[in-house]
């Protein structure tokens, strides 16, 4: 998995870690051991806390750990995440968790690390085309 494909084009999404909550990602430094940073957290309504991750999500002092860089609180699947940025009014496929089924929603907007629709917001968005065969399913989309 690297997250630097997949945040590509995504610079002040919001995130989730467990080590530092909700972060918004300020950029990528491709030349680095831990590219995706910096992160930046809003804490005690303070901007300058700025953690750094791995191209695979680990955090920088513990890049032999598991991923600690994830979509949302609610959602650790990185293969709902995006990989090109949606855009307003775009047919998507969303659910909140990988035991609900796909259903079809329009996309509104990224916020708070959830995905904005027309109906409401949700934790999983895939685009609709090259997934359609989802739709009704809870089968987890392919990974690319």
């Amino acid at each position: 998995m690297d997250l630097i494909e997949i945040l590509k084009g995504n610079i002040g999404c919001q995130l989730y870690s467990p080590i530092c909550g909700e972060c918004t990602l300020l950029g990528i430094e491709q030349d680095d051991t831990c590219p995706i940073r910096p992160i930046r957290v809003e804490a005690n309504n303070r901007n300058d806390d700025i953690y750094s991750f791995t191209k695979e999500g680990k955090y920088y002092n513990n890049v032999g750990g598991e991923c600690l860089l994830f979509p949302s609180k609610n959602n650790r699947d990185w293969s709902t995440f995006p990989k090109h940025k949606l855009k307003p009014f775009d047919k998507v496929l969303v659910r909140d968790n990988d035991n609900q089924c796909w259903i079809a929603n329009l996309f509104s907007n990224y916020a708070n690390g959830r995905f904005v629709c027309v109906s409401c917001a949700w934790d999983q968005c895939i685009p609709f085309e090259g997934n359609e065969n989802l739709l009704g399913t809870s089968d987890k989309p392919k990974e690319e």
